[in-house]
């Protein structure tokens, strides 16, 4: 029967030379692990990245929110989310639909708004508007935005021009057409 060799004393026995220092660094780092060190420097490292980065949604991230945001099933709001996209007090909207056409300022903005509350209403109301394919092209404050839509009353190709105002992207072309 082999013994263990009892150790007594003050220090743990070296079992390889030059090992204790490496170990009681490792359990330093553990500790500080255990303690929250490591990560609040890791919180101040990824708050500094992420300050250093934009930190907020890219224009095509807000973009692609916005084709979320007109399209779905159709009730108040959805038509809200699609007119929330306007301002006539900074763009005026060129619109272009079966039969409706115009430029709208502001002057003319509860028109439109009418109009336009009526046609999803009346045509729209409680279905899909679901997306078939989308495109957007952003050139600096100024992107298009082009949907292909099955609807209820059959396809739609829908062509929006938004441009980038310190409110965020706002609506500045609506154009749609029948067919794919």
């Amino acid at each position: 029967m082999i013994r263990a060799k009892r150790h007594v004393g003050g220090s743990a026995p070296r079992t390889h030379k030059g090992t204790r220092g490496a170990s009681l660094r490792f359990r330093a780092i553990l500790e500080s692990m255990v303690s929250g060190r490591w990560i609040a420097v890791a919180a101040v490292a990824w708050l500094g990245w992420t300050a250093c980065a934009d930190g907020g949604p890219s224009d095509e991230d807000l973009l692609e929110r916005f084709v979320k945001d007109v399209t779905g099933k159709v009730d108040e709001g959805l038509i809200t989310r699609a007119l929330g996209y306007t301002d006539f007090a900074v763009l005026p909207v060129d619109v272009k639909a079966p039969r409706h056409a115009g430029v709208y300022r502001q002057d003319r903005q509860a028109e439109l708004e009418k109009a336009f509350r009526r046609v999803m209403r009346q045509l729209f109301w409680g279905s899909e508007l679901r997306v078939r394919a989308s495109n957007i092209a952003i050139d600096g404050t100024h992107a298009d935005v082009g949907m292909r839509l099955m609807t209820s009353v059959g396809p739609l190709r829908v062509e929006t021009s938004l441009e980038k105002t310190p409110a965020g992207w706002r609506v500045s072309k609506v154009h749609v057409e029948r067919g794919l």
